[in-house]
Formats: structure tokens, sequence, C-alpha cells
């Protein structure tokens, strides 16, 4: 008789699931839907956050462009030396884009085109020298199309090409469920709790910040 542990084997099936998310990913990294992929920006200099009307439609190379242009230069510097206060506000009128896709309005029904290979990372609440080091171990992992240290160094956001596709309507459900196993694929297990989730929304905001150290592939 085979006696079955229903929790273990659970937490089996959603790593074969993670390992599964990022198979390929080595052999499909410079295939041509990566250069496809297609994103919405929202900017608004007064609305900032709650303008959910895309400025423009952009495309990967021209998102490299925007995170390295001089007026995030100039805000995160702002950022760097603001209080408390100050941060809120600055940030809260900084550009974002959508990971997932191109939206005609920023709400999960008005998505358009969806990326449906692409991971979002947002790992927050790190000292500065753990966000270095996250940031350092993402951006040698394979599948890492950007690994970005907050403006204020504490943080850490990065996209990720995976070699299968997520069905969108099981998007946020799909990552939510393999959280653990992604952070264990991506060697950063340790940090597990300071993923927020909440970045695996269709439509969450992805915030666009200027750090010295940002790694582009």
């Amino acid at each position: 008789m085979i006696f079955c542990d229903r929790g273990v084997t659970k937490l089996f099936i959603v790593f074969i699931c993670a390992t599964f998310l990022f198979k390929n990913v080595k052999k499909n990294m410079k295939a041509s839907n990566i250069k496809d992929w297609e994103f919405s920006l929202f900017y608004h200099p007064t609305k900032g956050l709650f303008n959910c009307t895309p400025y423009k439609s952009i495309k990967l190379d021209k998102l490299f462009e925007i995170y390295q242009s001089p007026y995030l230069i100039t805000k995160s510097k702002e950022l760097q030396t603001a209080n408390d206060k100050q941060k809120v506000l600055i940030k809260s009128l900084l550009p974002y884009f959508t990971y997932s896709g191109v939206f005609t309005y920023r709400n999960n029904e008005s998505i358009v085109s969806y990326n449906s290979s692409l991971l979002p990372l947002d790992i927050d609440g790190l000292s500065e020298q753990d966000a270095i080091q996250v940031q350092f171990n993402l951006s040698m992992q394979k599948g890492c199309v950007m690994s970005i240290l907050s403006p204020r160094g504490k943080g850490v956001k990065a996209l990720f090409y995976l070699g299968n596709q997520i069905d969108k309507d099981n998007h946020y459900s799909t990552l939510c469920s393999n959280v653990e196993a992604i952070a264990k694929n991506l060697n950063i297990q340790e940090f597990v709790s300071n993923i927020d989730k909440g970045q695996f929304k269709l439509c969450q905001p992805f915030f666009i910040g200027y750090n010295e150290h940002n790694f582009f592939n």
C-alpha cells in the first residue's frame, strides 16, 4: 500500500509547475516573441498613479531608454534626499508601465495585448546590502530581462522571460501559487517573504526608477 501526504504532494506539484515555467529559457531567450513584447506606458504630471489612461504603447527597447532618461535620473536623486512625505509624492508621480501587456484603460478587463511569457518581480523591505545582493543574483539568472534597484536602494524590481506561457485567466493565481518555487529557481529563496504578490496582478503598475546599477539584457 502506498501512502501519500497531500501537503507534500501539493508542494511537489507546485515545484514542478515552476520548473516547467522556466523550461527552455536558455534555448528561446533570443526568440522574436521577446522583441514583440509591448507595454502600456502611463504618465501624467499631476495625476500620477491616479491616471488610468495610457500615454502610449512602447516596446522593450524604448522601456530601457526611459529607465535611463535624464528625467528619471533627476527624480531618483530627489527621492534619495527627500523626507518620507516628499518621497510618497515623488513616487506617486513617476511614470509606470503595465508589464503584462497593452491596455486601453488600467483594469484587467481592458487588456488588448498579453505578454504571456513574462514574469514580474517586486521585492520590498530589504536592507541596502541585501538589495544589492538580490539585484546581482537575479541579473545572473537565465531569462533575466532586467533587474532594477529602487532609487532608495531598499527594493528590487525585475522582469524574467519564461520558457513557457501562462494562461491569462489564471495568470495571478499561477504565479501566487508558485512564488516559493520561483524564488528557489532564482536563488533568492531566503527573500521569498519579501516578494510582493500584488505585482502579479495583470494591471498592476510597475513603477520606473533610475539607479546606476540597473541591469538590462
